[in-house]
Formats: C-alpha cells, sequence, structure tokens
C-alpha cells in the first residue's frame, strides 16, 4: 500500500498535476532568480544545490523578513546564504544536539560556516517550543525529510504568522504531500520549482 501512494505522488510530481491538498502552482527557477535580486549573491559550490540556494538567496532578499527561523543548520550553508541575503535578518537555526544520530556532528561543525552571524538551538524539530520566538516572517525548512517532520514544522510556521516559508528537497513526494496537506485551508499560496528541489510558500 505505502508503496503504491509513494509511486502516485512521484506521478503526479512528474505529471505537475495538483496532489490532494493545497492547489500548487508550477513555477520555474527563472520565475523566481532575477539579476536584481541574484546580486550579491554567495553560490553554494556543491553540484545540485547552485541553484536551489540561489533561490533561497533571491526570496529572502525580496521578502526582507526582521526575523527568520531555519530547521536543520548542519554546516550552516543555508544559513549564511540567508544572513548574506538579509544582513539585518535575525536568524535562528535549529539542529539537532551534538553526536546525535543520523548525522553525529561535533559541535564545531554544526553552523560554523555562518559562525557569528545567527542564533544556535538545538533540539527535535517535532517536540521544540517554537512558539518562545514567535513572531516569526520567515522560515528555511530543511531538516528531516519525512511527512510527519515536514508537516509539523509547516504548521508551526503557520502559527507562527509567517509570511514566507521555503523547502528543500521537496522532490521528495512524501515532503511535498506534507507541505500541501499542511497549507490545505489556509491563505498561504504554495509554489514549486519544478527545475529544483525548492518549493515556497506566501501569503
Amino acid at each position: 500500500m505505502k508503496t503504491t501512494i509513494k509511486l502516485t505522488l512521484t506521478l503526479l510530481t512528474l505529471l505537475h498535476l495538483p496532489i490532494l491538498g493545497k492547489p500548487l502552482e508550477y513555477i520555474t527557477s527563472t520565475d523566481v532568480i532575477t539579476p536584481n535580486l541574484s546580486s550579491g549573491a554567495i553560490i553554494r559550490q556543491e553540484a545540485g544545490f547552485e541553484t536551489d540556494f540561489l533561490i533561497l538567496h533571491c526570496l529572502v532578499k525580496k521578502y526582507q523578513p526582521k526575523n527568520l527561523f531555519e530547521v536543520g543548520t548542519c554546516q550552516g550553508y543555508g544559513t549564511l546564504i540567508m544572513a548574506n541575503a538579509c544582513p539585518t535578518c535575525a536568524i535562528i537555526s535549529l539542529d539537532l544536539p551534538p553526536h546525535t544520530p543520523p548525522f553525529n556532528l561535533k559541535p564545531s561543525d554544526i553552523g560554523h560556516k555562518a559562525r557569528g552571524r545567527f542564533q544556535q538551538v538545538y533540539g527535535n524539530s517535532l517536540t521544540y517550543n517554537y512558539q518562545q520566538h514567535f513572531p516569526i516572517d520567515a522560515w528555511f525548512l530543511d531538516g528531516a525529510h519525512d511527512y510527519a517532520h515536514v508537516k509539523h514544522e509547516t504548521e508551526q510556521a503557520i502559527q507562527s504568522g509567517a509570511t514566507l516559508i521555503v523547502y528543500h528537497d521537496t522532490d521528495i513526494p512524501e515532503v511535498l504531500q506534507a507541505v500541501v496537506d499542511a497549507l490545505a485551508d489556509t491563505e498561504y499560496n504554495v509554489y514549486r520549482i519544478t527545475d529544483t528541489r525548492v518549493s515556497y510558500a506566501t501569503k
């Protein structure tokens, strides 16, 4: 049964058809990346990440949030890109505590690319107390790539009053499904950038 559902979601994604839940608008990276917004961007020099993170830069630069919450710090590439795109934005980034599977990162590794440019917090994104930071203008969700985590994180973003929610790895069917399910019956518009792994929601 799970295999059938996953294959169905994959087919819907490839055909650019709406998945049950929030209707998606399908766009391409050229709809987001403009010469004005992309100027001054830090390009992540890793295969498969250049365009995705240039889009992240452009979205953050366009919306200029006062504060931003990131789920999934890792080494801090995304954190650095967002801090560069919006130098006045206060960024909080959540990651698992050091030495926690599956990544088992050392304290010196977590967020080291953006050291000094954001506030690091630790915890499980399913149980973390996000409300202590509300309201939050924008979110970047790039943590665990499964339905339960993405849906819960999106629900928290909605409660925070966010005007921008950016997602990575929405080429994974269950991640995209969590997005459209969590945003169903909300005022958010949801965009799937078809030639990337990025989707985003705005209101």
